[in-house]
């Protein structure tokens, strides 16, 4: 069941698509399609993430796109994204 999250103001839906994959030391893992638009452009993107991580305590959380992407570089000015994640974020009030 596809479920949403919000993380630092950034909206992420979780899809029901699932894909296998084996890790460099041989273990077979799951991985979950994740959507959100990117913080700087709010273009659409989406990244796989191990269920696991999704399970086990804070997730690692891509905010930008692929053209985008600055690992260690904090977002300092969100882009409203889509619509839709507009109205998520007004309906839990930020």
């Amino acid at each position: 069941m596809p479920q949403t999250i919000v993380y630092k103001d950034q909206v992420y839906d979780i899809t029901d698509e699932t894909e296998e994959h084996t890790t460099k030391d041989g273990r077979l893992v799951q991985l979950r399609r994740i959507r959100s638009h990117c913080a700087r452009c709010g273009e659409l993107f989406d990244f796989w993430l191990s269920e696991n991580v999704l399970t086990t305590g804070r997730p690692w959380l891509s905010r930008r796109c692929d053209r985008h992407k600055a690992q260690g570089i904090k977002v300092h000015q969100h882009c409203l994204g889509s619509p839709e994640d507009q109205e998520v974020m007004f309906q839990l009030g930020r």
